[in-house]
């Protein structure tokens, strides 16, 4: 298990899923704080600087491809984790960003291939719609 202190940032339009996807982060010791949009996550990347990004590909406003895009100018190191139903959106990002520790994951959500790619084990999969 990582420390508690090691940070994540869920950005995900989906109140619901955004909810599940945290508390299931939170119960394994993550510090995660979650945004709706690209717009509100932007001051979280640069002033609080999480370890991990995992953000919907498709969000109102300014998508998740353009917030990875948005990232490559902030001289931070994160790993993003674009998640998405969509899985030509999910090739398409993975093309085009790949100078960027970015992995993707589709939806209904793996979260023990989630939690793995983060250094959590975890006991047989568990989906999030």
């Amino acid at each position: 298990m990582l420390p508690g202190n090691t940070k994540v940032l869920l950005v995900e339009d989906n109140e619901w899923f955004s909810d599940e996807l945290c508390d299931v982060l939170k119960a394994h010791g993550l510090d995660v704080r979650c945004a709706s949009n690209a717009e509100d996550a932007m001051p979280l990347l640069i002033d609080w600087q999480p370890k991990y990004l995992i953000c919907d590909v498709h969000l109102p406003g300014l998508s998740g491809d353009r917030l990875t895009n948005l990232i490559r100018s902030l001289d931070h190191k994160l790993l993003i984790i674009m998640i998405s139903a969509d899985p030509g959106a999910l090739e398409q990002i993975h093309a085009s960003n790949h100078h960027l520790p970015l992995m993707s994951l589709p939806k209904p959500l793996d979260i023990p291939r989630l939690l793995s790619s983060m250094g959590i084990q975890t006991s047989p999969s568990t989906e999030l719609t």
